[in-house]
């Protein structure tokens, strides 16, 4: 089992998808497995993927592609769960990128972080090529999104516990947010920049 599974989503996702598979594949840290979970792109998708299965292969980054048609963004995340070996995981979907090269090891190499149910960081958004921080604030996890939704690192068992409502088009991660809070799950502030 790895410490974390990052997951990228996606359908025709472009040349975003490269900026992200060279985030992931750029971290210094190798507990890890890497899932892409495609909606059957029609784009080069496959052969974007197929040149980048090997640089996984030769850093020792377990790898694992699947194109199959989806009923939409939440429908492929909870099939990703279930395809999930990581004790965390972490949704980093096309064109989003971690914030630097060190962000899994910072988080991780700390020996309590399993203590916690999900983990939440920072986030700096880029815009028109201006950045911009985004604010979380866990204290309003009641009246909107208290985190970015790619900062978040999240126990497999509680995305299994309470799957993503494929019923909402937007908002299944916050439901997701609220419903761990009610169930007085523990979250934790890792203090880095996520992403």
């Amino acid at each position: 089992m790895s410490t974390v599974t990052i997951i990228t989503t996606c359908y025709n996702p472009g040349a975003g998808l490269k900026k992200t598979l060279d985030s992931v594949l750029r971290q210094d840290y190798d507990d890890f497995e890497y899932i892409i979970e495609d909606s059957a792109s029609i784009d080069g998708t496959k052969d974007l993927v197929a040149l980048y299965a090997e640089k996984f292969k030769e850093k020792g980054i377990p790898f694992y592609f699947y194109s199959e048609k989806d009923t939409g963004i939440y429908d492929g995340m909870n099939r990703a769960v279930k395809r999930a070996h990581g004790l965390f995981i972490n949704f980093m979907n096309a064109d989003d990128i971690f914030y630097n090269k060190h962000v899994l090891s910072n988080i991780f190499s700390k020996k309590s972080i399993d203590n916690y149910d999900l983990i939440y960081g920072d986030c700096v958004e880029e815009e028109f090529g201006k950045y911009y921080y985004f604010p979380k604030d866990f204290s309003k996890i009641r009246t909107k999104m208290p985190f970015s939704h790619q900062s978040v690192f999240v126990k497999k068992e509680h995305l299994e516990a309470f799957p993503f409502k494929t019923s909402l088009r937007i908002g299944a991660d916050y439901d997701f947010l609220l419903n761990c809070y009610d169930n007085e799950l523990s979250f934790y502030d890792c203090g880095n920049i996520v992403t």
